[in-house]
């Protein structure tokens, strides 16, 4: 049973299973040696493990407490029952090592649910994982995501676990029960209960629900109750959250700081436009406070970088006796340039999505791979308006942090699956061209490989 169950990951697929087992060697290194207390608002993570499963957190208790409490509730178990004697710094310090070792078992997960998406779509193929594998391997954010103690890589994990879900359900529409709707919906309430995040799915459901509507109306039907079922199911198991905020502080949105409402006045036109490409600083000096009030610099350096120095970067304000500056600084602009290549493969995978959404709305009958690949789309389309929507709504304070790639980690799960589809199709056209393009990026990988492992060494750092 159980070689019959490995099965799939052995023979010829062995050069994919390498990369897959790659991205996980990289996490376990980093949270093996990351600094247990740098990341993002990791102290009003480690706030709510204090706080939780005993009560809900409220602002007085951290910066935190309107995060969704799914990631803090075995961290919390194992507080409960440390010694009572030690030291809040020593408490927390295994708190946040405890987190982070929970997310080798979430990256576990997550490579093994797109290596059965990826079988599903492309059954026996070695190339199509290699190209799924590979453009995962390449993101530096999915490394810094997963070594710090905090919700975004549950969200990663189940939303997988939702793609996976979703294509097993196109393909067999007519057979769908209730049943199926209560198993999809348990998963669809844990992300939601992982971070606010997770809500972005609902729309591009909703989408998808509409394509198989105007495609397929017999097994529409069928569909809507399956997933009817899962939004109830969803509704009470992670909906009670989201009540606790609005009863409790005004809003299902509650944030650490009031709104300044939805205006596209409320960033600069800088923040919209600039890019510093034509400039050359993109690829000179991609860390904090050099592209100030912008929205895609920052971004991007933080998907290939460590734009907010949390990982690679060590800048003096943290520890100035261990800053790095003046040797990452200049590397990590070369990383910059040197991604404008996997970028530009990931933005034709969302072009490749955009287009199978295309085909699915016009298309005389429902093509169960063609309306995930449009699903997909519809899933980064809605999680980076949702992201737009945050930022503007949300301004950047000088002493706040909105812009992070972590936020979107939910993106970087649909966008190598777009991605490892355009790829197959060069493939199919020209092998050579193929080859050179996965060599091309194993070369961009080597490059970034250091930017891929934390500088932040915990033992090192201990002094």
């Amino acid at each position: 049973m159980v070689l019959s169950n490995l099965r799939p990951f052995l023979g010829r697929q062995r050069l994919a299973l390498a990369i897959a087992a790659a991205i996980n060697i990289l996490v376990l290194v980093n949270v093996i040696f990351h600094h247990p207390k740098i990341g993002y608002d990791v102290a009003g993570h480690l706030d709510n493990v204090a706080v939780y499963p005993l009560r809900l957190p409220g602002p007085e208790d951290g910066g935190e407490f309107f995060s969704a409490p799914l990631p803090y509730l075995l961290p919390s178990i194992v507080d409960k029952f440390l010694d009572p004697t030690l030291s809040t710094v020593t408490r927390r310090t295994i708190d946040s090592k405890f987190m982070q070792s929970l997310n080798i078992f979430l990256s576990l997960g997550i490579t093994i649910l797109l290596w059965k998406i990826a079988e599903t779509l492309k059954p026996g193929s070695e190339t199509f994982k290699i190209s799924l594998f590979a453009m995962l391997e390449v993101l530096t954010v999915y490394y810094k995501t997963f070594s710090q103690a905090r919700g975004e890589p549950y969200v990663a994990f189940f939303v997988a676990l939702v793609f996976y879900m979703t294509l097993k359900h196109l393909e067999r529409l007519s057979t769908l029960t209730w049943r199926d709707g209560a198993k999809f919906g348990l998963v669809l309430g844990l992300l939601i209960l992982s971070r606010q995040w997770g809500f972005f799915i609902f729309p591009a459901l909703a989408g998808l629900a509409g394509i198989i509507l105007l495609k397929h109306r017999t097994h529409f039907w069928r569909y809507a109750r399956m997933v009817t079922a899962a939004v109830v199911t969803a509704f009470f198991v992670g909906g009670w959250f989201y009540l606790h905020l609005f009863f409790s502080f005004g809003s299902f949105t509650t944030f650490n700081r009031e709104p300044s409402g939805f205006s596209f006045s409320n960033q600069p036109l800088d923040f919209y436009i600039t890019t510093f490409v034509p400039s050359g600083k993109l690829f000179q000096t991609p860390v904090r406070e050099e592209f100030n009030e912008t929205m895609m610099p920052i971004f991007y350096s933080d998907v290939w970088g460590d734009y907010w120095g949390y990982f690679t970067y060590i800048h003096s304000d943290l520890f100035a006796y261990k800053a790095n500056g003046e040797t990452m600084i200049p590397y990590l602009g070369r990383v910059n340039l040197v991604s404008i290549y996997p970028s530009l493969i990931l933005l034709a995978g969302l072009a490749f999505g955009a287009i199978a959404l295309w085909r699915s709305l016009s298309a005389p009958a429902l093509d169960p791979r063609q309306a995930f690949q449009a699903f997909l789309f519809l899933f980064v389309l809605v999680s980076w308006l949702g992201f737009l929507w945050f930022l503007i709504s949300y301004p950047i304070l000088p002493s706040e942090i909105n812009n992070k790639a972590t936020y979107m980690i939910q993106i970087f799960m649909a966008l190598p699956l777009l991605a490892a589809g355009l790829l197959d199709r060069l493939r199919a056209w020209r092998a050579a061209a193929y080859s050179l393009a996965v060599l091309l990026l194993a070369l961009v990988t080597a490059h970034n490989l250091p930017a891929m492992v934390t500088r932040f060494n915990w033992f090192l750092m201990m002094d």
